[in-house]
């Protein structure tokens, strides 16, 4: 019979009329199973299972079955716990982390500000000092302005001072030259008594 394609999986060689090597390992493990005590199906040491040992077993499987629920509780419980604590622990360095943030973009401002203060400050003082400059120089040009005036102004009153003097000898010297008649040389003559 061919089995090949229907899915079936012999599990003893299906030609084979004899029992073969693999029902001696069969016999074996069946002898070990049940061996011992019989067909009996016993604990082990030749007692056959009793209402009072099936109930120990239940009972003993129920407190392991408490232990593991208590050992769940508690590893839940510490899970929690665990959890907890690291979200405690984020949330205080992620405040300190704002914290410091904010203290940083307050120092930013700060600075930002003194500098801005400083700048305006110091356009304050260039201009200011600018200012006082142009000033400086325009009465600088005052000063010198009037005493250029002043000297111009002393100048010409004795240029007109010396005009008026050679215009008064010029007529002194018309009256006299006319009033006493001398006669003029036509050339200097060197004084002879000198």
């Amino acid at each position: 019979m061919d089995m090949n394609g229907t899915g079936i999986v012999p599990t003893m060689p299906i030609n084979d009329g004899g029992f073969g090597f693999e029902g001696i390992w069969i016999v074996i493990l069946l002898a070990l199973m049940f061996g011992g005590n019989g067909f009996g199906f016993g604990n082990g040491a030749g007692n056959v299972a009793t209402t009072e040992y099936v109930a120990n077993e239940f009972t003993q499987r129920d407190i392991n079955g408490g232990f593991q629920n208590t050992n769940n509780i508690l590893a839940n419980g510490f899970q929690t716990l665990n959890n907890g604590v690291l979200e405690n622990r984020y949330a205080a360095q992620l405040s300190a982390c704002n914290t410091q943030r904010d203290i940083l973009q307050q120092t930013n401002e700060l600075n930002t500000n003194l500098l801005t203060s400083n700048l305006q400050a110091q356009a304050k003082m260039d201009e200011c000092c600018c200012n006082l400059r142009a000033q400086g120089i325009e009465n600088t040009q005052k000063i010198l302005d009037a005493l250029s005036q002043n000297t111009i102004d002393s100048l010409r009153s004795e240029v007109n001072d010396l005009k008026n003097t050679i215009t008064s000898n010029t007529v002194s010297n018309n009256v006299i030259n006319t009033v006493s008649p001398r006669p003029i040389p036509a050339y200097i003559v060197n004084n002879p008594s000198l």
